[in-house]
């Protein structure tokens, strides 16, 4: 008669891989928000990047920021808008709505510009970031 059961080195194999799924998962959990305020800076870079793209070209470019749900929408021009899953904010002006202006050379421009330029902060769940446009 055989008797019918897990060896000890089948308990310890289903074991490692039950660890080991458990880590990834967890781990996954865990990453996924740093990736999504990365995500958001990224964003908000890209959406920059184009406004001064659109200022070299025309001469000047004005990029408006709104309230959006949880985040901010970017409009430069008449480009379809950035949507970002960060709120953004200047020293300044504070939070949105509000609009800057870029010249050619790609820095802010026009009347209000503080001497020390406009500080823009990018703020997605815990993680902030600055972006500084100069002006001129």
């Amino acid at each position: 008669m055989s008797q019918r059961g897990f060896s000890l080195l089948e308990a310890v194999i289903v074991a490692a891989i039950v660890a080991t799924v458990a880590a990834f998962f967890f781990s996954t959990s865990l990453s996924s928000q740093p990736a999504a305020e990365h995500s958001a800076v990224a964003q908000f870079d890209a959406a920059l990047a184009y406004a001064r793209a659109a200022a070299s070209a025309s001469g000047s470019a004005t990029m408006t920021f709104a309230p959006q749900n949880a985040g901010t929408e970017i409009s430069v021009g008449g480009a379809p808008p950035f949507e970002i899953d960060a709120s953004v904010r200047d020293k300044t002006l504070g939070p949105p709505p509000f609009s800057l202006v870029l010249n050619a050379a790609g820095h802010a421009s026009g009347a209000g510009c503080p001497a020390a330029g406009w500080e823009l902060t990018i703020q997605s769940g815990a993680k902030a970031a600055v972006r500084s446009l100069a002006c001129r």
